[in-house]
């Protein structure tokens, strides 16, 4: 069995009257031994599920990380309960794979009152490979009531995969400032999760702070109509200011920054989540009359998309909707999570790489070799070294940029509509093939944008808004909203 169908991943484990359901993450028991015994010391009306990987084989759409894993999950979660609060529990390696989806779940701003962590041995000794994927794990400190348990008849193991997850749950207690109550029976510990589900305390390890993502890369000097630019995966807003510059000097410039980039706050886990709020706070920039532009690069383009999309349906004009080398939704994008972690800095490099014209030196047997935090390190190392990044910079702001990055990456799109509106897709020269793009892309847009135009510009794709490029794209995308005028 693939991957494939989410709604094969839950079994209802006991149905119940019209409270919000218990999500159960099992990896290695199948039949959810472990939860029908704590299940019968919780309110009989909770409607219980269990989430279990058990059955499946690898394939080119497995997941390859507690990450992806989680986003496989609530896939199934949301059909069962489309809308919060939510509540999960989850032990040994299945707290972790909980504990990410409840994340995913808040960076959504979703409600999530529980998430329950109980450190208990994996009895499953076929886990063994998901200790490396415990060790990649960087998981956010969660603003919602997370607890964590521990069961102390559990033996010592030298399994894998019990040893990594013991070394997660003890970092990120201490991440996390939470204590973990000690239980000596299961009865016991499933009393005391029942009275947590019953009476859920709200925790703050972090007071969130409110996030603002429109940032202003230039004034307007004549009450022209402003113009948004959407930045790709992880990246920050300053890399538009040489387009910002060669756009028409009537309108201002505002850039729509990803959260995340400050540490203080979870990146979006999803486009749709994204395009909301920046939607937000366009509608309170823009006049009610004035058609809205839009330009979305990279990753940014889907968000752009998706934007344009909510703005049609509230009936708001819009000039021609930009994309700047922008993937087309497809059979890659619509499998958020399918790379590994590798992988995804490979694309992260190869990016940096090709923006400050120098390579980094680093391999991609160096990358598959390291952690998370090893790969960090690295990148701010060579960073440092071939002077991208200041010494005295901290090595947290490339930390926080890649897990931003990651989490763009990752979280797909599937657009739920097409947008009939004026599109142009504007391809950097080196992908260009006949018609302004390669062939399979053009397809794919106008299949999601029936009147999506192509056009090419010089430059790579990072390198297409650099300095000795912006003219010329500042130019096709005038021409575009002139057209549209």
């Amino acid at each position: 069995m693939a991957w494939a169908q989410s709604q094969h991943l839950a079994v209802l484990l006991r149905s119940g009257d019209a409270q919000p359901p218990l999500f159960v993450f099992d990896l290695g028991d199948d039949d959810f031994r472990f939860y029908r015994e704590i299940a019968e010391h919780l309110d009989a009306g909770i409607p219980i599920y269990g989430l279990c990987a058990n059955g499946t084989t690898e394939t080119d759409d497995s997941p390859c990380s507690i990450e992806t894993l989680a986003w496989r999950f609530l896939a199934a979660i949301r059909e069962i309960q489309p809308k919060g609060p939510y509540r999960l529990l989850g032990h040994s390696f299945g707290g972790l794979v909980a504990y990410e989806a409840g994340s995913r779940l808040i960076a959504d701003d979703e409600s999530v009152t529980f998430v329950g962590l109980i450190e208990a041995e994996q009895g499953t000794a076929s886990l063994h490979d998901y200790a490396v994927w415990v060790r990649n794990y960087c998981p956010y400190v969660i603003p919602a009531s997370c607890e964590m348990f521990t069961l102390s008849h559990r033996r010592e193991s030298t399994n894998a995969i019990n040893g990594a997850c013991a070394q997660a749950y003890a970092r990120l207690s201490a991440a996390a400032s939470a204590g973990r109550a000690t239980f000596e029976d299961l009865g016991s510990l499933a009393e005391a999760i029942d009275r947590r589900l019953r009476h859920p305390v709200a925790k703050l390890s972090r007071a969130p702070k409110p996030f603002d993502p429109l940032i202003a890369l230039r004034a307007g000097d004549g009450g022209g109509i402003p113009v948004f630019v959407v930045p790709g995966a992880g990246a920050n807003v300053a890399y538009f200011w040489p387009l910002a510059e060669e756009l028409p000097r009537s309108s201002a410039v505002y850039g729509l920054q990803p959260r995340g980039l400050d540490g203080e706050q979870l990146p979006y886990a999803s486009v749709q989540a994204m395009a909301r709020l920046y939607v937000d706070r366009v509608r309170a920039i823009a006049r009610p009359s004035d058609p809205i532009r839009l330009i979305g690069h990279s990753f940014g383009g889907s968000v752009a998309y998706q934007m344009a999309t909510l703005l049609r349906a509230e009936s708001h004009p819009l000039d021609t909707l930009i994309l700047l080398d922008s993937t087309a939704p497809g059979a890659e994008a619509e499998r958020p999570g399918r790379y590994a972690p590798a992988a995804v800095m490979r694309t992260l490099v190869d990016i940096m790489e090709e923006y400050a014209g120098t390579s980094l030196i680093i391999t991609d047997q160096q990358l598959r070799a390291l952690t998370f935090d090893e790969q960090i390190g690295l990148l701010y190392r060579r960073m440092v070294t071939h002077k991208l990044l200041s010494a005295r910079a901290s090595a947290q702001t490339i930390f926080d940029m890649v897990r931003v990055f990651k989490a763009n990456f990752s979280c797909g799109f599937r657009p739920g509509t097409t947008y009939p509106g004026s599109v142009l897709s504007v391809f950097c020269e080196q992908d260009q093939v006949g018609g302004g793009g390669p062939p399979h892309e053009i397809a794919a847009w106008r299949r999601y944008a029936p009147n999506c135009r192509f056009a090419s510009s010089a430059g790579g794709h990072m390198t297409m808004l650099k300095e000795a490029n912006a003219a010329q794209l500042a130019a096709i995308i005038r021409s575009a909203w002139e057209y549209s005028g």
